[in-house]
């Protein structure tokens, strides 16, 4: 299932970024042939942007790329190992589960806010870090779940 999120978060990244870099290019195309810039590709861009990152924070946790020691964890016994693994876990989990909170709150209070240039909501930029912080919450659960298994087979993180 995380497989499948991913894929989907990593697709939805890729046209976002690409999308965006069009929007860019159409603005300074605009600016510089036309003199003309629309406010609206500025707040496209802006908006995807914000998205671009979280997804991004989301793919990098499911590959496991957020920053870590390895050269100090590859000195360790297993057992501190596997302590440090669900610590860094429990830390991830709980800030996932805040960052997902925290949108839901500047959602809930920025529904009624709208864009100057397109005239919607402003919520929709303020989702991106519920979205990301849900994943992150499933991810981080998974890889608890599987850490609490290898503790109880005996395996190494």
């Amino acid at each position: 299932m995380v497989q499948r999120v991913n894929k989907l978060l990593e697709n939805v990244g890729i046209i976002l970024a690409g999308s965006m870099i069009a929007v860019l290019f159409f603005q300074v195309c605009s600016r510089y042939l036309a003199g003309y810039s629309p406010v609206w590709a500025s707040e496209i861009a802006q908006a995807q942007f914000v998205w671009v990152c979280f997804i991004g924070f989301a793919i990098a946790l499911e590959r496991g790329q957020h920053v870590s020691l390895e050269y100090l964890l590859e000195r360790l016994p297993s057992r501190a190992r596997l302590v440090l693994a669900i610590l860094a876990e429990l830390s991830m989990l709980s800030f996932a589960v805040t960052m997902c909170y925290g949108g839901l709150v500047l959602v809930d209070r920025l529904k009624d806010s709208v864009t100057s240039g397109l005239g919607i909501s402003v919520a929709w930029v303020y989702a991106a870090p519920v979205a990301a912080g849900a994943v992150m919450t499933l991810v981080s659960t998974m890889r608890l779940a599987a850490l609490a298994r290898q503790r109880i087979v005996g395996g190494h993180p």
